[in-house]
């Protein structure tokens, strides 16, 4: 059987259509190889922060990592104002000693 332009111009369009459709199969398909390696890398990444949490602090809980967190600023908050108190006692002390040496030195 001879085909007719028709026929032929319609075979055409369906073959390029099948192309165009399988070269976009092929990127879909990589790019789901793609995201699948990304996927389980991500999972390994998050099972070591996780494992690391657990071991440094005891848990990897976000609401129990932050309470901590909380916590270990206001420790430090508090540890930084004891240091300022400190200093400024040390600072009087040596402003009194120098006042007492200056009035030796005036009498």
């Amino acid at each position: 059987m001879v085909k007719t332009k028709t026929e032929s111009k319609i075979s055409s369009n369906h073959e390029e259509a099948f192309n165009t459709l399988q070269a976009r199969y092929a990127a879909l398909r990589d790019r789901k190889i793609s995201v699948e390696t990304q996927k389980t890398s991500v999972g390994e990444q998050l099972a070591a922060l996780q494992a690391a949490a657990e071991e440094q602090f005891g848990t990897h809980d976000i609401a129990e990592l932050k309470a901590q967190l909380e916590q270990m600023e206001a420790e430090n908050e508090k540890k930084l104002n004891d240091y300022q108190k400190t200093l400024n006692k040390i600072d009087q002390q040596l402003a009194e000693i120098d006042n007492d040496l200056k009035a030796d030195d005036e009498s």
